[in-house]
């Protein structure tokens, strides 16, 4: 028992020193980082890991369109950019990141990663397409170009990612570390019924609290986020629905057995 828990603590502080090297993690320990589903070695924010806390980075994902416009939702087979932003307190000496893109559904990859910059590269792990940092990066801002996957794939697309400021003297110790992930709705997943034949209604809209159902026999309604992320299943009561749980947003409502998704705003 005690030499198997020396060998773990071996493995983990093996991965932390891995990930320290300029080289980025994959691609030196053939271990990933980002806290997706399957993942189950150490992050870089373990103890040990990029985990002092130093320069408190803080980071904004963003999905690009070829034009440079933030976009919520994605085409089959278009390209894209993934665009990374880290904030710190403090400069660092440089930047590293390892990000993965997988179907909400499947868990699989989902799209591709091409035309990588100078200074990242892409590593396969558990089946994956995963691309990080080959070198330091001196840069704060990493675009990342990404195309969407082929028709018939991915419905929902969650991009996670794992990103460090470092001090570049070559260990982890007093470095700092964040992670983040993006869910992206490929643009017809999102259908909103506007066909105004159909008579379902929900008012008031925008509403602070609850909404009214007319017309419809539902008992249950499931709510996405602006972004497509399933955020909560709501029993009807009465004809009414309560959101007061909800924070202040724009949301998609849909009534079990209808493919139809209604807009609906929370203040």
């Amino acid at each position: 028992m005690k030499k198997n828990l020396l060998n773990c603590l071996f493995l983990a502080a093996l991965a932390c020193f891995a990930m320290s090297n300029s080289g980025g993690r994959g691609a030196v320990s053939g271990m990933p980082a980002t806290t997706a589903p399957g993942e189950n070695g150490p992050t870089c924010g373990s103890p040990g890991c990029h985990s002092a806390g130093n320069f408190e980075p803080t980071m904004t994902l963003k999905m690009l369109d070829g034009d440079g416009n933030e976009v919520e939702r994605y085409k089959f087979g278009n390209d894209y950019t993934v665009q990374i932003t880290i904030e710190t307190t403090a400069a660092p000496e440089g930047y590293g990141f390892q990000m993965v893109a997988i179907d909400q559904s499947s868990e699989e990859g989902s799209g591709s990663w091409n035309n990588l910059p100078e200074g990242t590269q892409e590593v396969t792990m558990l089946d994956r397409a995963y691309v990080e940092h080959s070198q330091i990066l001196a840069e704060n801002v990493i675009e990342i170009p990404w195309t969407a996957p082929a028709e018939g794939g991915a419905e929902i697309t969650d991009i996670y990612v794992a990103a460090n400021a470092v001090n570049g003297n070559g260990s982890p110790a007093a470095d700092g570390s964040v992670t983040a992930v993006l869910s992206v709705l490929e643009e017809e997943t999102l259908s909103i019924e506007d066909d105004e034949s159909i008579l379902i209604r929900y008012y008031p809209n925008p509403t602070t609290d609850f909404l009214v159902l007319e017309n419809s026999d539902a008992q249950n309604v499931t709510v996405f986020n602006s972004v497509g992320k399933l955020m909560n299943k709501i029993q009807v009561n009465n004809g009414r629905i309560d959101l007061q749980n909800l924070n202040g947003g724009i949301y998609f409502l849909q009534l079990e057995n209808h493919t139809q998704l209604h807009k609906i705003v929370k203040i």
